[in-house]
C-alpha cells in the first residue's frame, strides 16, 4: 500500500487535506522526518504543495520542476502547473472538487499563520470549512525516520560579533517598541543567530530543532541541550521542545509573534500582536 492510500484512510476529520514543503518552523530545506510532502507523492523537489482527498491527488509546483514532477509522480497524481495559464489554485481546485460544506484540512504546524487566513477567508466565502487537523500523513507513516538532536558548537564572539546577551538586549528593546511584553521565535536560523549556536539537524544547514520566547524578564528555549550548552546559556531556562505548545498556551502577556510562524503557534497565543 502506497503512503497515499494509507493516509487516505486517516481522513476522518476533513474531505481534503493540504500538504505544504514546510515544516513547523517554516524551513526552506527540511530533515528526513519533516519530508511529508514528498513521502505521500513521491515528487522530491524543493518546492511544492500536495492536496489529496478519498479520490483525488494533486501536486503543485512551479516550471523549475515540471520535468522532475512528470517523471516522479505516479498515476494517482495529477501534476498541477503552478504559474501556466489554465492551471487552477489549489483554492479554486477544491472548490470545484468538494461538496459544498465540505472541510478543507491542513496541518496547522506546517502552514504558516498568513497562508492559514488566506485559505480560511477563501475556502469559507465559498461555503468550505478550514481547518488546522491531526495530519493523516503522519498517522500512516510508520517508517517516519526520527527526530534528530545532534551536537551543537558554541560560535565565539570573535566569529559572532556579538555575545548573545547583548542580542538579547537588543531584542529586548525591540518588544517593548512593539508595546508588547513577550516575543515568540520560530525560524531556526532567527534562534541559532540569536544564541550564537550552530547545528546539524537539517542536512546542510547549520540549526538544530528549537522555538524560543523571550519575555523582558525570562528566556525559555525547548530544545535538546547538553551542559555545555547550558552552561554556554547561563540564565535562559530549558525545556523540552515538545512541551512549546502547552507553555505558549499558559500565557497572558502580549506577544509579539511573526505572520511566518506556524499557525498552530500564533493560534495558541490568548494575546497576540502578529507583524
Amino acid at each position: 500500500m502506497t503512503l497515499l492510500a494509507a493516509a487516505r484512510k486517516h481522513l476522518t476529520q476533513c474531505n481534503a487535506f493540504i500538504q505544504q514543503t514546510d515544516d513547523a518552523h517554516g524551513s526552506e530545506y527540511t530533515a528526513p522526518c519533516d519530508n511529508r510532502r514528498p513521502a505521500v507523492s513521491g515528487f522530491s523537489g524543493s518546492a511544492g504543495t500536495a492536496v489529496f482527498t478519498k479520490e483525488k491527488a494533486a501536486l503543485w509546483t512551479d516550471g523549475r520542476y515540471f520535468l522532475q514532477a512528470n517523471q516522479e509522480l505516479d498515476g494517482d497524481w495529477t501534476l498541477m502547473k503552478d504559474g501556466i495559464s489554465g492551471t487552477p489554485s489549489i483554492e479554486d481546485w477544491l472548490i470545484e472538487t468538494l461538496p459544498q460544506g465540505s472541510t478543507v484540512g491542513c496541518d496547522g504546524w506546517c502552514t504558516r499563520y498568513n497562508g492559514f487566513l488566506k485559505y480560511k477567508s477563501k475556502f469559507e466565502s465559498r461555503n468550505l470549512k478550514f481547518a488546522a487537523v491531526d495530519n493523516p500523513i503522519d498517522s500512516a507513516w510508520t517508517d517516519k525516520p526520527a527526530r534528530p538532536a545532534g551536537e551543537l558548537e558554541i560560535m565565539q564572539v570573535a566569529q559572532a560579533g556579538k555575545s548573545w546577551e547583548d542580542k538579547l538586549e537588543a531584542v529586548r528593546e525591540q518588544i517593548k517598541k512593539e508595546g508588547c511584553q513577550g516575543l515568540v521565535i520560530t525560524m531556526l536560523d532567527e534562534i541559532a543567530w540569536l544564541f550564537n549556536l550552530r547545528g546539524t539537524d537539517i542536512p546542510f544547514n547549520p540549526l538544530f530543532f528549537s522555538y524560543c520566547y523571550i519575555s523582558l524578564d525570562k528566556v525559555q528555549l525547548f530544545m535538546n541541550a547538553s551542559d555545555a550548552i547550558r552552561a554556554h546559556l547561563s540564565g535562559v531556562t530549558i525545556e523540552n521542545y515538545a512541551s512549546t505548545l502547552a507553555t505558549l498556551e499558559c500565557l497572558e502577556e502580549k506577544v509579539l509573534a511573526s505572520s511566518n510562524s506556524p499557525a498552530a503557534i500564533v493560534n495558541a497565543l490568548k494575546n497576540k500582536q502578529v507583524v
